[in-house]
């Protein structure tokens, strides 16, 4: 099992971007169960906020992470042309960006 995050915020994309990828809240929970229909998608969480728009996930089975990440974000927003934008982090680097984040909550 991979531990994932793909995401855009203020530092990674402009806000035409991440407005276009963002989930409001009525979204949020047809995302979630569309992204439970994946045969990889373990569990997940989405964070949206008006800066960022992050998926976190745990992956079973996936051999490249990243793509198989923009490909069902692609899939929930139906856009295309995020690559450039998004920030990706598995496992340990993930542990690492997400940390800091905690402790100055």
């Amino acid at each position: 099992m991979k531990l994932v995050v793909l995401g855009l915020n203020h530092r990674s994309a402009a806000v035409a971007v991440r407005e276009r990828f963002s989930f409001d809240k009525d979204e949020v929970a047809s995302a979630l169960n569309r992204l439970y229909e994946f045969d990889c998608v373990a569990e997940c969480v989405i964070l949206s906020t008006c800066n960022r728009t992050e998926i976190y996930a745990a992956l079973e089975g996936v051999e490249f992470p990243k793509e198989y990440m923009l490909a069902v974000l692609k899939d929930l927003k139906g856009a295309d042309h995020i690559d450039e934008d998004a920030f990706f982090y598995y496992e340990e680097r993930l542990y690492r960006a997400f940390i800091p984040c905690i402790c100055k909550s």
